[in-house]
């Protein structure tokens, strides 16, 4: 008898199981933030990594703003800047400020010639929205002498969803004219691993650079760009990358350094030797600042200080993301379907054998158990992932010094 009740039960428990797996799918794709959430609170969990040895950050800080005046400055500060740097021989200068507009022929000239000389400055791009409603996006590029003196131009547009937290960043963007930039963190490594601009492909998926592949969220709509007679004339491929920071903001400080102490020779040429040095302002006034899935971690007094983080330590948690391999992989919708079934499988088993009194309490802490046992097996395959990423890394950084020991 006891048997032709289990055996009746199996029909309802597996009709239990999936319409919980179907309701797990749907809560997914009708409420994709949960999942951005539990990333957010895993990444958390985690707890912040070391600062990277191969990424500096030159700073323009409350310090420089002090001794140099209020910022935009004259283009000489930043030529000798760039001039000290490029003589400790870094791999890659990316400047994350905008020169869209002609000063005075010898300060733009001088900083022609210092970004010419560096041979691999990296310049910053910006797509607006047209002042015009309905008119056209357009980029707001360096002035011509500036970028055709750079080794790549590259866009700092950092994604922001709806509640301000910038988690990925468009590897690729184009203006309603079809002129298409790739992220800056992306053209510092193409420059940085002296890849040619034709060694850069979509694949669908991903984002070939050299021999780096960047996986994509390709989730966004098919834009149409370049209107020519009133009809596109090409598909943008593009995609987002998910941003993997290292830690709140200020994460970066151990390997940031003013500008006010690069030209007064206070840093070691060492700091930036072999290195991705990103240039960008961190002084609050100057208003670049984005949240980030840290934002609301709470300190050891218990405190939410809710700290923004400048938009240059995005672009350098961006470039951390993709020397590290360090990609998030989104789960497919049938994976989910069997992952979400297994969980309510297991859940209904531990319920059954939880059965018997106190049967509250028991089939309480079944309960806590199983979510105790999802969220620690969560925590291990995103861990495996971001090993295995490593791994990546490691092989493409190998192919890199291969190459550099070739040139």
């Amino acid at each position: 008898m006891q048997g032709k009740r289990k055996r009746g039960k199996l029909p309802t428990a597996g009709l239990i199981v999936l319409l919980s797996a179907s309701l797990g799918v749907l809560a997914n794709w009708r409420a994709p933030g949960i999942g951005r959430y539990t990333r957010d609170w895993l990444v958390r969990q985690r707890g912040p990594l070391a600062a990277p040895s191969d990424i500096a950050i030159v700073a323009i800080d409350e310090k420089s703003i002090a001794e140099f005046g209020r910022f935009p400055w004259p283009r000489q500060v930043l030529a000798k800047t760039i001039d000290m740097l490029s003589a400790s021989d870094p791999k890659v200068l990316a400047v994350d400020v905008l020169f869209p507009d002609a000063t005075n022929r010898e300060a733009d000239e001088t900083l022609a010639r210092s970004i010419g000389r560096a041979g691999n400055v990296v310049l910053a791009a910006q797509l607006i929205d047209s002042p015009v409603r309905g008119g056209p996006a357009a980029w707001l590029l360096p002035m011509p002498a500036l970028a055709k003196a750079a080794a790549g131009i590259g866009h700092v547009n950092v994604q922001v969803e709806s509640e301000g937290v910038a988690r990925q960043l468009a590897v690729q963007v184009s203006d309603d004219a079809g002129e298409t930039l790739r992220a800056i963190p992306v053209e510092a490594v193409r420059v940085g691993d002296r890849a040619p601009v034709q060694s850069v492909s979509f694949t669908g998926p991903a984002l070939i650079v050299g021999g780096r592949a960047i996986p994509l969220d390709t989730n966004p709509p098919v834009v149409l760009v370049g209107q020519a007679g009133g009809r596109a004339t090409r598909r943008l491929e593009t995609g987002g990358m998910t941003i993997d920071y290292i830690g709140p903001a200020a994460a970066f400080d151990p390997v940031t350094y003013s500008v006010a102490d690069v030209l007064g020779g206070t840093v070691p040429a060492a700091s930036f030797r072999g290195k991705y040095v990103l240039i960008g302002a961190t002084a609050a006034s100057q208003g670049d600042r984005v949240a980030s899935p840290f934002v609301h971690q709470t300190d050891s007094q218990a405190d939410q200080h809710g700290a923004l983080m400048p938009g240059v330590e995005v672009l350098a948690n961006a470039l951390n993301t993709i020397l590290r391999a360090r990609f998030y992989s989104e789960t497919g919708d049938v994976s989910a379907f069997l992952w979400a079934a297994l969980i309510a499988a297991i859940t209904l088993a531990a319920l059954e054998r939880a059965q018997g009194k106190p049967e509250i309490a028991r089939q309480t802490g079944a309960l806590l158990v199983v979510g105790f046992g999802v969220a620690i097996a969560r925590g291990q395959l995103a861990a495996g992932r971001e090993y295995r990423g490593t791994l990546t890394s490691q092989r493409s950084s190998s192919r890199a010094a291969r190459r550099d020991r070739a040139a």
